[in-house]
Protein backbone atom coordinates (compact mmCIF):
# COMPACT_ATOMS: atom_id res chain seq x y z
CA UNK A 1 0.00 0.00 0.00
CA UNK A 2 1.20 3.64 -0.75
CA UNK A 3 1.70 6.58 1.43
CA UNK A 4 -1.88 8.02 2.29
CA UNK A 5 -0.67 11.32 3.60
CA UNK A 6 -1.82 14.55 2.34
CA UNK A 7 0.12 17.41 0.95
CA UNK A 8 -0.87 19.46 4.35
CA UNK A 9 0.46 16.41 6.40
CA UNK A 10 3.34 16.32 4.29
CA UNK A 11 4.49 20.04 4.60
CA UNK A 12 3.86 20.00 8.22
CA UNK A 13 6.08 17.29 8.55
CA UNK A 14 8.84 18.82 6.77
CA UNK A 15 7.76 22.38 8.93
CA UNK A 16 8.43 20.57 12.09
CA UNK A 17 11.71 19.02 10.89
CA UNK A 18 12.79 22.35 10.00
CA UNK A 19 12.38 23.69 13.61
CA UNK A 20 13.91 21.03 14.79
CA UNK A 21 17.00 21.33 13.06
CA UNK A 22 16.73 25.41 13.39
CA UNK A 23 16.33 25.06 16.82
CA UNK A 24 19.60 22.83 16.97
CA UNK A 25 21.84 25.53 15.11
CA UNK A 26 20.21 28.03 17.80
CA UNK A 27 21.73 26.36 20.52
CA UNK A 28 25.06 25.41 19.08
CA UNK A 29 25.44 29.12 17.63
CA UNK A 30 24.24 30.13 21.37
CA UNK A 31 27.02 27.52 22.95
CA UNK A 32 29.58 29.28 20.59
CA UNK A 33 29.01 32.92 21.15
CA UNK A 34 28.75 32.32 25.03
CA UNK A 35 31.36 30.62 26.75
CA UNK A 36 32.01 30.37 30.57
CA UNK A 37 35.48 29.66 31.58
CA UNK A 38 36.34 30.30 35.31
CA UNK A 39 39.03 32.12 36.48
CA UNK A 40 41.10 33.62 39.93
CA UNK A 41 42.25 36.47 39.99
CA UNK A 42 44.54 38.13 42.66
CA UNK A 43 46.38 41.07 43.25
CA UNK A 44 48.87 41.74 46.08
CA UNK A 45 48.96 45.86 47.00
CA UNK A 46 51.46 47.62 49.54
CA UNK A 47 50.11 50.87 51.10
CA UNK A 48 53.23 53.17 50.99
CA UNK A 49 52.37 56.90 52.84
CA UNK A 50 49.08 57.85 52.44
CA UNK A 51 47.00 54.74 54.23
CA UNK A 52 45.50 53.21 51.16
CA UNK A 53 46.30 50.71 48.46
CA UNK A 54 44.54 50.79 44.77
CA UNK A 55 44.72 48.90 42.02
CA UNK A 56 42.36 48.04 39.07
CA UNK A 57 41.64 44.76 36.87
CA UNK A 58 40.37 44.54 33.86
CA UNK A 59 38.41 41.96 31.57
CA UNK A 60 40.33 41.42 28.30
CA UNK A 61 38.90 42.78 24.97
CA UNK A 62 35.40 40.71 23.91
CA UNK A 63 34.92 39.58 27.42
CA UNK A 64 32.64 40.42 30.09
CA UNK A 65 33.75 39.40 34.19
CA UNK A 66 31.14 37.57 36.25
CA UNK A 67 32.73 38.18 39.71
CA UNK A 68 30.67 35.75 41.71
CA UNK A 69 33.45 35.21 44.86
CA UNK A 70 35.61 37.75 46.87
CA UNK A 71 38.14 37.21 49.30
CA UNK A 72 40.61 39.66 51.05
CA UNK A 73 43.39 40.27 53.91
CA UNK A 74 44.70 43.65 55.14
CA UNK A 75 45.18 45.37 58.77
CA UNK A 76 42.91 45.08 61.31
CA UNK A 77 40.04 47.43 61.34
CA UNK A 78 41.11 48.33 57.79
CA UNK A 79 38.42 48.01 54.58
CA UNK A 80 38.51 47.36 51.25
CA UNK A 81 35.88 49.02 48.51
CA UNK A 82 35.10 47.98 44.86
CA UNK A 83 34.50 50.77 42.50
CA UNK A 84 33.74 50.08 38.56
CA UNK A 85 35.95 52.69 36.55
CA UNK A 86 36.88 55.09 39.05
CA UNK A 87 37.37 55.48 42.84
CA UNK A 88 34.00 57.88 43.67
CA UNK A 89 31.35 57.25 45.90
CA UNK A 90 28.39 56.60 42.99
CA UNK A 91 30.64 54.26 41.16
CA UNK A 92 30.91 52.22 44.32
CA UNK A 93 29.86 48.41 44.03
CA UNK A 94 30.40 46.04 46.72
CA UNK A 95 32.78 45.64 49.87
CA UNK A 96 34.18 44.59 53.16
CA UNK A 97 33.63 48.34 55.46
CA UNK A 98 34.84 47.54 58.96
CA UNK A 99 37.34 44.56 58.72
CA UNK A 100 38.65 43.53 56.23
CA UNK A 101 41.86 41.62 58.01
CA UNK A 102 40.14 38.73 56.56
CA UNK A 103 37.13 38.12 55.17
CA UNK A 104 34.97 36.24 51.85
CA UNK A 105 31.76 37.02 50.61
CA UNK A 106 29.69 36.38 47.62
CA UNK A 107 28.23 39.33 46.21
CA UNK A 108 24.60 39.60 46.37
CA UNK A 109 22.13 39.18 43.24
CA UNK A 110 24.44 36.37 41.63
CA UNK A 111 27.37 38.16 41.33
CA UNK A 112 29.10 41.87 39.94
CA UNK A 113 29.31 42.17 36.13
CA UNK A 114 32.01 44.26 34.73
CA UNK A 115 31.37 44.71 30.93
CA UNK A 116 33.60 44.47 28.61
CA UNK A 117 36.02 47.86 28.37
CA UNK A 118 35.33 48.64 31.81
CA UNK A 119 38.17 48.58 35.17
CA UNK A 120 37.37 47.50 38.49
CA UNK A 121 38.63 49.38 41.06
CA UNK A 122 40.12 48.03 44.13
CA UNK A 123 40.70 50.25 46.81
CA UNK A 124 42.14 49.26 50.76
CA UNK A 125 41.97 52.10 52.90
CA UNK A 126 42.75 52.83 56.94
CA UNK A 127 45.99 50.89 56.62
CA UNK A 128 49.03 51.00 58.33
CA UNK A 129 52.09 51.71 56.11
CA UNK A 130 53.87 49.16 54.17
CA UNK A 131 50.45 46.93 55.03
CA UNK A 132 50.32 44.09 52.32
CA UNK A 133 46.73 43.40 51.40
CA UNK A 134 45.34 40.92 48.80
CA UNK A 135 42.48 40.28 46.89
CA UNK A 136 41.16 36.88 45.23
CA UNK A 137 38.38 37.16 43.05
CA UNK A 138 36.77 34.16 41.80
CA UNK A 139 35.26 35.37 38.10
CA UNK A 140 33.38 33.62 35.21
CA UNK A 141 34.55 34.92 32.52
CA UNK A 142 31.76 34.90 29.27
CA UNK A 143 33.40 35.41 25.94
CA UNK A 144 30.90 37.76 23.82
CA UNK A 145 31.09 37.40 20.37
CA UNK A 146 29.51 39.90 17.72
Amino acid sequence: MGNNKSPLDEARGIALTLLDRLDRIAELTERQLIQDQNIYVTKVLNTLTDTAAQDTVKPPPGVMWLVRRIAVTSALNGGCALYLNEAQPQNLIDGSFTNAAMDAWAPSDGGLYIPDGNVLVIRFFNQPNNQVCTINLRITEIAISE
